[in-house]
């Protein structure tokens, strides 16, 4: 999925990474779509994100959209804005407080699929003794 998304988007897409100690911490895809930066995509060393080298990678990111002549850096949805408790929106508050309302776009190809997908989600998390959740989407990504 990864390659083909640099394949076909070139030049628009940016893998940003941050270190620390040597060692990876985090990497994160962005999109470039004028006049947004958009960050889609990330994951980080959980041993490691004491370091906040992700968050000086984001800092960074920040002012190279800036220098880009770019208006925003959206950091999209996810998470529960209202709750201090959840993490991902608490680290997204931690660059801005402001917050617009984000939309997305929920298509599903073959229903069919999706129903497997979902039926195979509940097993597992039934077998592991965990809240059987649906209301997200792709609810079916394991965790």
């Amino acid at each position: 999925f990864f390659r083909s998304l640099f394949d076909t988007l070139k030049t628009r897409v940016l893998l940003a990474e941050s270190y620390a100690h040597g060692e990876l911490v985090s990497s994160s895809i962005f999109l470039e779509d004028t006049p947004c930066v958009w960050y889609q995509y990330s994951g980080s060393a959980l041993n490691l994100l004491g370091t906040d080298a992700h968050t000086y990678l984001m800092d960074k990111m920040v002012e190279w959209a800036a220098c880009k002549g770019f208006s925003y850096l959206v950091l999209g949805g996810g998470g529960n804005p209202h709750d201090p408790t959840d993490g991902i929106a608490k680290f997204k508050r931690g660059f801005s407080h402001l917050m617009r309302k984000v939309y997305q776009l929920k298509k599903v190809h073959h229903p069919s699929i999706l129903e497997s997908l979902l039926l195979a989600k509940e097993h597992y998390n039934r077998r592991l003794g965990r809240e059987v959740q649906g209301n997200w989407f792709p609810s079916y990504w394991l965790d």
